[in-house]
């Protein structure tokens, strides 16, 4: 990259856990545009990668005809870019280059554009599932993603499929899994992941505030390992377990309702607790659940769900 050359371009970079959340949020709508050498590129990328690496022969004030004319991949992808989320990526020396295809785009009218904060070697070292090419194993991708990753490499929120595909398990290292439904088998019991159901029903007339003390010790309890990550999931990822979830940041940050929903669907934009549960979570005092000692009847719950998952092992071995 020329020296002499100098972008008047502000981009706002972005985190990888939210690259990370972004792509899991948006998987059929999302693509991403890598800046790095075509030689970087084949080694880890991405998969839904198009290369647009740097070049000399680009004019002082690059266009879009200028980025087509130097991309690598599947030009269609790249021409239908204002339908898409666009994520760029980048090694060291080519962050200015990164800032500049982002302003590219955006005249362009594109939707949305992202940039990611870090080089990309970065980001395939803390997400290698995520990427191909020769320099990584082949990885399958889920059926229907990953969970969203609500604190990083801890805590992830998700739906059943999540919950129940051992591809997300394995590679996300899942230990603990929080289930806030009365249905799904512990399906990974026998691998040694520990589980806890608290189920409800996903009305606003359910009490689900009477889990809460549970959820939170199982939760804070399995982060205190060393490798404690836990899988909060229900049905479908949105009111029952981004409940248990936000009560989590909640008591743990000592922050309040609003505070602690901005976090949530800042990584998981479908999170949204129904009427009665967010009621619940507003009028949640920190000082009712000073102690860490369950409630008689969260430990009957507990102690009857592990007797069932019991069950479920001696089914499965």
């Amino acid at each position: 990259m020329r020296g002499t050359r100098r972008w008047s371009v502000t981009q706002d970079l972005n985190s990888a856990q939210f690259i990370f959340n972004l792509m899991q949020n948006f998987p059929k709508t999302t693509m991403v545009m890598d800046v790095r050498s075509p030689a970087e590129f084949n080694h880890m990328r991405l998969h839904n990668s198009l290369n647009i690496p740097y070049c000399d022969q680009y004019s002082d004030s690059p266009s879009m005809q200028d980025l087509r004319q130097h991309a690598i991949g599947d030009l269609k992808l790249f021409d239908n870019r204002r339908r898409l989320l666009i994520i760029i990526v980048f090694s060291p020396p080519g962050i200015v280059f990164a800032r500049e295809v982002a302003y590219i785009l955006w005249k362009d009218k594109c939707k949305e554009v992202h940039v990611l904060e870090e080089e990309f070697g970065h980001f395939a070292q803390k997400y290698p599932f995520l990427c191909l090419g020769d320099g990584f194993p082949t990885y399958k991708l889920p059926a229907f993603g990953y969970p969203s990753e609500i604190i990083p490499f801890q805590l992830y929120l998700g739906d059943y499929h999540h919950a129940e595909d051992p591809l997300v398990v394995e590679c996300l290292k899942i230990t603990h899994i929080l289930n806030a439904t009365n249905c799904f088998e512990a399906r990974f019991m026998s691998k040694g992941v520990v589980y806890l159901r608290l189920g409800v029903e996903d009305l606003a007339t359910e009490d689900i505030s009477k889990h809460f003390q549970l959820a939170y010790n199982f939760i804070k309890n399995a982060l205190k390992e060393p490798r404690g990550r836990v899988l909060v999931h229900c049905a479908q990822g949105v009111s029952r377990s981004s409940t248990y979830v936000i009560m989590y940041l909640m008591r743990s940050r000592k922050i309040n309702y609003e505070a602690a929903l901005n976090i949530v669907k800042l990584y998981r934009e479908v999170a949204c607790p129904n009427e009665g549960f967010a009621k619940q979570l507003q009028n949640l005092i920190f000082t009712d659940y000073d102690s860490d000692s369950s409630s008689e009847s969260d430990r009957s719950i507990a102690n009857e769900y592990e007797n069932e998952t019991n069950q479920d092992k001696v089914m499965i071995d």
